[in-house]
């Protein structure tokens, strides 16, 4: 089922919902390293339950590079790796422009300022990013 949501929802500027780190993360459906990296994805949520981190995706491309996704692709995608996180679709690629090339791209923010600490860029495994996030947690300096 589809629920509209925003980036602002991670907004957290008095710290009380537990988590204060928040890696978004951009797919393609086109893209391997992408595909690849949402099944680590898939299995670092988990990791970091209680442990002060979240995940969000945002799905920019479907099957045709540079052509926004769709709910068909999103739902697709759901299906294929049951991501245990938000994840959204971006059919006018309105988010494209945030995010570093090459792919998989993604963004480590400070969930009380919405700073960006962080630009990602390339296949991590599940170890790495448990490990990066929670440095980050541990101490928001290893994330600069």
């Amino acid at each position: 089922t589809l629920v509209p949501m925003a980036l602002h929802d991670y907004f957290d500027w008095a710290g009380t919902s537990g988590n204060s780190i928040l890696m978004l993360s951009a797919g393609m459906t086109w893209c391997g390293p992408c595909n690849a990296e949402a099944s680590e994805l898939a299995t670092t949520s988990p990791n970091l339950t209680g442990k002060g981190a979240v995940i969000f995706q945002v799905l920019l491309d479907g099957p045709t590079y540079g052509v926004g996704s769709t709910e068909a692709d999103l739902k697709s995608w759901d299906t294929t790796y049951k991501l245990p996180f938000w994840d959204a679709m971006d059919p006018q690629r309105i988010t494209a422009g945030y995010f570093p090339t090459p792919h998989p791209p993604a963004l480590i923010i400070d969930m009380r300022t919405m700073h960006v600490l962080k630009g990602l860029h390339g296949l991590e495994t599940a170890a790495q990013l448990t490990t990066m996030l929670t440095s980050c947690v541990n101490d928001i300096t290893t994330c600069k």
